[in-house]
């Protein structure tokens, strides 16, 4: 076999590789920004944080109130967690925990992330704060 015929050999063994890693690439960009589902969520946030090693995201827990008995015997709470990419809504949310008040938050789970975008598939677009059902 010749150096010219070796070579061609590899050439299109590494352009088929190269077509499967394009492929994989467009469809992972694609899934990230795919929505799956939205709706609403209500409670208190009980905690909430920055995160991340290179993109910094708000991480944070909302308790949506029912406690209820886990397997092991003991009482769990009823949370849910979500990621927070807007500043907007960061200061809002902020405000919220600051005073215990109860919020409805407006998210949209996405089918596929990756790690820096955050640690849920929940990514908050909206808040309202209920300052009628403050707690004391």
């Amino acid at each position: 076999m010749s150096f010219q015929a070796l070579n061609l050999k590899v050439t299109g063994v590494n352009m088929r590789y190269i077509r499967y890693l394009v492929f994989l690439l467009g469809f992972s960009l694609l899934c990230c920004g795919w929505k799956y589902s939205d709706g609403d969520r209500y409670g208190v946030i009980t905690k909430y944080s920055k995160k991340g090693f290179v993109i910094k995201t708000w991480e944070g827990q909302l308790n949506l109130g029912a406690a209820g008995q886990q397997g092991d015997g003991g009482l769990g709470f009823n949370t849910w967690d979500f990621t927070v990419t807007d500043e907007k809504l960061n200061l809002i949310i902020m405000e919220a925990m600051q005073k215990n008040y109860r919020v409805r938050i407006r998210y949209k789970e996405n089918l596929y992330i990756t790690r820096c975008q955050g640690e849920t598939n929940y990514f908050v677009q909206h808040v309202e704060i209920d300052t009628l059902a403050h707690r004391n």
